[in-house]
C-alpha cells in the first residue's frame, strides 16, 4: 500500500512520518484493501470549494473522503481544512496532531463504508473513532 501526504502547512513537515504510519495503523486496523492513501492538508477555501462541488454544500468542513477505486482496491483521497484543524484543536483543548490523526481515521472509517448522515450512525461512527483516536494517542504519545 502506498501513502502519502501533501501538507500547505510547513510546521507539518517534520510530522509527516508520524502522520503517515498513523495512515498505514488505522487502515489496518479497519482491514481495508488498500491500493493508496492519499491525504491532502489544505485550507479552509479548498475543502470549502469541494464541498460544494461534490457534495452541493457551501458550508466549512474539516474532512471529505473520496474511493477513486472500488471495494476490492481502495485508492483512497482524504482532505483535511488545516484551519478546522487548528480550530478544533484549540476548542478541544488538544495538540494539533491528535486532532489531525483524529481526521485521518475518521477518513479512514468513511473509506471503510461507515457513515454519519445522521444522528444514530454518527454515533456509531464516534464511538468508533474515538477508540482509534484513543489507541493512536497512546502508541504515538500525542
Amino acid at each position: 500500500m502506498e501513502t502519502k501526504i501533501h501538507t500547505t502547512g510547513p510546521e507539518l513537515k517534520k510530522n509527516r512520518p508520524v502522520l503517515q504510519k498513523i495512515m498505514k495503523w488505522s487502515s489496518e486496523k479497519l482491514k481495508l484493501p488498500l491500493a493508496s492513501l492519499t491525504v491532502i492538508i489544505t485550507d479552509d477555501t479548498r475543502l470549502r470549494d469541494l464541498h460544494k462541488q461534490y457534495l452541493g454544500d457551501n458550508s466549512l468542513t474539516d474532512v471529505l473522503t473520496f474511493n477513486l477505486g472500488d471495494k476490492d482496491a481502495i485508492e483512497g483521497e482524504i482532505y483535511i481544512s488545516l484551519d478546522r484543524a487548528r480550530d478544533q484543536a484549540a476548542f478541544y483543548n488538544t495538540s494539533l496532531m491528535e486532532e489531525l490523526s483524529r481526521l485521518i481515521i475518521h477518513g479512514t472509517l468513511h473509506l471503510a463504508g461507515l457513515d454519519d448522515r445522521n444522528a444514530v450512525l454518527r454515533k456509531e461512527m464516534k464511538k468508533k473513532e474515538d477508540i482509534l483516536v484513543q489507541k493512536v494517542v497512546d502508541l504515538y504519545q500525542l
